[in-house]
């Protein structure tokens, strides 16, 4: 096949068994690859109803066929299990270079099953794959993993090429907001992977390939790519994105007024304005680009990545704290302990709100819960459940501003009301990520006409991209057709677009159905906050926004 490898690696962590099996090109076509296998492989193996810390759930990860081609952004591989946080579906995406090890070590789909009885390091070196100990590693943070996983190999040039993906002391307590990380970058989505990976003793995983990639028609695909390449030199918005990063959407988010603060519960100050790109940038010491992505989004910082901009405001301002180097503090204690920013954000949030030993805009105590989460100190433990089960605990639910057991992105759905339709009908809870309509919506966020429409089409174009294996902040310039022609290019198939938008809503449905056999129902909703306090005279109108929404997708408006 060109494209895809065809090959599929199967880990049977309990019996220690490891097996190489086939994946079929008819297989590969309607599900494209990434996401849309990952789940199609996922939704048939497992039993919606079980215990998403139970040994019968399963790890899969899966490339696209655009992975590691060269194909501009072309880096994704996408992570699909049952997440303990929401009780769904999850799916997230491992970026910068490991899926482009992935896929050259011959491999289109990784499948984890069962559980190791002691902690255990998956090492995949092409058809070489051992499940190796890792006591030696349990306990550690995440960059001191890689610092250890890295000096064991002895060639210099191999170690500094292999990838490595970990999960840090959270995940190995299988804490509901562990998530995973690669090269001191956290999986994008990842939040409650990191709980599976730690309940299968699994504590990271090694790669580096060295096989080809086949593409059926090269000159074709070189074309393809350097086109894009062009494109973005002469398109404004992916200058500025490739400038800024997520980040230049701060100012005009704090503009309107849907600048996340101090819980969502008031908007935020004039001080707010003293956080802009510029200033930022004075902070930034570098870009850093995922593999094969002539944009570079991501900003560099002395201690390590700078958080996008959802974590940012999670650690910060919806904190009450607007000082950047706390939050770079923070944002490094959540990558080292493997805690997802914007859930940790949010629930230091709800216990300041809550008045629970901390206030708004204390950093040091702020720093010290995360600390503590991070740890596994007693101080620490309702955080590491999330939000939700901490405002539960205290029996304030009132204070959780989020969907799905998921707290919400820092971006107010009363002035932004789309983001507030995607908040509700994501298949994982509430993210902006697997709909990113704020590229579109910042010109017109207070009119819910035809929000409908645009949610579902980012909806459904996030799932293509992620399948075909590139980061969906290509929408931030570039069309969908873009990559429909690298895709034919690579594979020689000849996919139309009104096709590959059928197999998004494919892709979709199945987790849909997936979440209702599972017993998620009457859950696309927002928090009551959102609905009934208005911040600038403005409230969420989802229920007009969910109607339409639901006959645009074939649902009954209440399930």
């Amino acid at each position: 096949m060109d494209g895809w490898q065809g090959k599929v690696l199967r880990v049977d962590l309990s019996n220690r068994l490891i097996k190489i099996e086939s994946v079929s090109l008819e297989v590969c076509q309607r599900y494209l690859g990434g996401r849309g296998l990952a789940t199609k492989v996922f939704t048939e193996e497992v039993n919606p109803v079980i215990d998403s810390l139970a040994e019968e759930n399963k790890i899969i990860l899966a490339t696209g066929p655009l992975t590691g081609t060269g194909a501009s952004a072309g880096s994704i591989c996408s992570i699909v299990t049952k997440s303990p946080l929401t009780n769904t579906i999850t799916c997230g995406q491992a970026k910068m270079h490991f899926g482009a090890e992935l896929k050259a070590a011959g491999y289109d789909i990784l499948i984890i099953e069962g559980n190791a009885k002691s902690p255990i390091l998956l090492s995949i070196q092409d058809e070489n794959v051992e499940i190796l100990p890792a006591d030696h590693l349990w306990g550690e943070t995440t960059s001191k993993v890689e610092d250890i996983v890295r000096l064991a190999i002895s060639d210099p040039w191999k170690a500094r090429e292999t990838k490595i993906l970990s999960v840090g002391p959270a995940g190995e307590r299988a804490e509901p907001i562990a998530t995973v990380i690669i090269d001191g970058l956290p999986v994008r989505n990842g939040v409650g992977i990191g709980a599976v990976f730690g309940i299968k003793k699994l504590k990271a995983i090694i790669v580096k390939g060295t096989k080809d990639i086949t593409l059926a028609h090269g000159e074709g695909f070189i074309n393809a790519v350097s086109a894009s390449v062009e494109f973005l030199k002469e398109a404004e918005s992916l200058r500025e994105f490739s400038e800024l990063g997520t980040h230049l959407l701060l100012k005009p988010i704090a503009k309107i007024g849907a600048l996340g603060y101090e819980n969502l519960s008031k908007r935020a100050p004039e001080a707010i304005y003293s956080l802009s790109t510029e200033f930022l940038g004075k902070l930034w010491q570098g870009d850093r680009g995922c593999f094969a992505c002539p944009i570079a989004c991501l900003k560099q910082t002395e201690l390590g990545f700078f958080p996008e901009i959802e974590e940012f405001i999670s650690l910060g301002p919806l904190c009450g704290i607007i000082n950047p180097s706390a939050t770079i503090d923070a944002y490094k204690l959540c990558i080292e302990y493997g805690l997802d920013a914007n859930e940790m954000g949010a629930g230091v949030a709800c216990v300041m709100e809550l008045g629970k030993d901390l206030s708004f805009g204390e950093t040091d105590g702020s720093l010290e819960a995360i600390r503590a989460s991070g740890e596994g100190d007693e101080a620490g433990g309702l955080l590491s459940k999330g939000a939700f089960y901490l405002s539960r605990h205290f029996e304030r639910e009132d204070v959780f501003m989020g969907v799905k057991r998921r707290s919400m992105p820092p971006f107010d759905p009363r002035i932004i009301q789309g983001i507030g339709l995607q908040y509700a009908t994501c298949n994982f809870g509430a993210t902006h990520l697997t709909g990113f309509t704020l590229i579109e919506e910042l010109e017109d966020p207070y009119s819910i006409k035809n929000k409908a429409i645009l949610v579902k089409r980012y909806q459904d174009q996030t799932a293509i991209l992620e399948s075909i294996g590139v980061c969906p902040y290509v929408l931030f310039g570039f069309n969908l057709s873009t990559f429909i022609n690298m895709l034919n290019q690579a594979t020689g198939l000849d996919f139309k677009e009104e096709e590959i938008i059928k197999i998004g809503e494919h892709i979709y449905d199945l987790e849909h159905s997936f979440n209702k056999n599972a017993g998620i129902v009457n859950e696309d909703r927002l928090p009551l906050r959102m609905l009934s306090q208005p911040i600038n005279g403005m409230v969420s109108h989802l229920e007009e926004m969910l109607k339409e929404y639901c006959t645009l997708r074939g649902l009954p408006s209440e399930e």
